[in-house]
């Protein structure tokens, strides 16, 4: 009696993950499904010459809309068939928040070197100019939908719902696999360590507060850095005459008109580095002062990966995403 009393905590924690990893799954095989034929019906529009100058507004809205209005939707539902107790709110001052975001820097950049550098040894760069084709791009559309649209439902799916829903049996795990579905929902090798990273940092932030505002507002400021500040940057230097100015073979007047878009490239790239110089530093103070509040029905350490990983609906949706990782 006392073994089957201790195992039903550990019976409800695994079929709670479970039942959050089919909603991912569900979401993940809707999104992936629709895209594709989205894809495939722009690009049969495309091959009949019907391209027009809305046909950039048409690509993204249709890109992201089969994932916001239906895969979403859909996988919430299946998520939401876990209880999610109530957790008391609680205020983050704005010094709190500037250090919490400065220590975003780091992890970004550094899960950014470290994705671009395996991605570029798997498939030779193919993916990371994917990836760059869409965050040069500037269409208004794209800017609202990666600063402000998507932001705000990525927290709301990736904190809210999981980590209220995970957290009853333990915060830490809770905010492991929360950061885990983040990183593997970008279904690259380029984003996935900086999302992950940062689903860490966003991800505590959230438990410690209970307060969504605080990881929207940090996810859109380092999507605004990411989508609209350093393209803005990078798109006025010019590589092909940077590389021929260091051959010699580029007039003085071409470098004299090169020269403030080559200056405000070196102030950015300054102002990064600094920011994520103290950004570690905080990172290293403030892992110092982590701590997570024990629940009631805390999964033992010795089952966590096999009552969470392992269960049905999370090992579909992380193969979902492996599979999409490799295509």
């Amino acid at each position: 009696m006392r073994n089957n009393n201790a195992s039903a905590p550990l019976l409800t924690a695994r079929r709670a993950y479970n039942r959050v990893g089919l909603g991912l799954f569900v979401m993940t095989v809707i999104y992936i499904g629709l895209s594709y034929a989205v894809s495939y019906l722009l690009g049969n529009l495309a091959a009949s010459g019907a391209e027009s100058a809305g046909y950039t507004w048409l690509r993204l809205i249709t890109s992201f809309a089969p994932l916001y209005l239906i895969a979403v939707p859909i996988g919430l539902l299946l998520m939401r068939t876990v209880p999610a107790p109530f957790s008391r709110e609680y205020y983050l001052g704005a010094g709190e928040f500037f250090t919490f975001l400065l220590t975003c820097f780091p992890v970004m950049y550094a899960g950014n070197i470290i994705g671009q550098m395996i991605s570029y040894a798997a498939d030779g760069g193919k993916a990371q100019q994917s990836v760059m084709e869409f965050a040069l791009d500037n269409h208004p559309v794209k800017i609202i939908i990666a600063v402000f649209l998507a932001p705000l439902i990525e927290e709301y799916v990736f904190r809210r719902q999981i980590i209220d829903r995970c957290s009853a049996y333990g915060e830490k795990q809770a905010i492991l696999f929360s950061a885990l579905s983040f990183g593997l929902f970008h279904m690259n090798f380029v984003q996935f360590f900086y999302a992950f990273g940062m689903g860490l940092i966003f991800g505590y932030v959230y438990t410690r507060t209970r307060r969504i505002r605080y990881s929207a507002a940090m996810h859109m400021i380092v999507n605004f850095m990411g989508s609209v500040i350093a393209p803005f940057i990078l798109r006025g230097v010019d590589t092909e005459k940077l590389l021929m100015s260091s051959s010699g073979s580029l007039h003085e007047e071409e470098m004299l008109q090169m020269l403030p878009s080559l200056m405000g490239f070196m102030i950015y790239a300054l102002a990064i580095f600094g920011l994520s110089v103290a950004g570690f530093v905080l990172l290293i103070v403030k892992a110092r002062k982590v701590f997570f509040i024990p629940a009631a029905a805390e999964m033992p350490r010795g089952r966590r990966f096999i009552d969470v990983y392992c269960t049905v609906g999370v090992a579909l949706f992380i193969a979902a995403c492996a599979v999409m990782f490799f295509i």
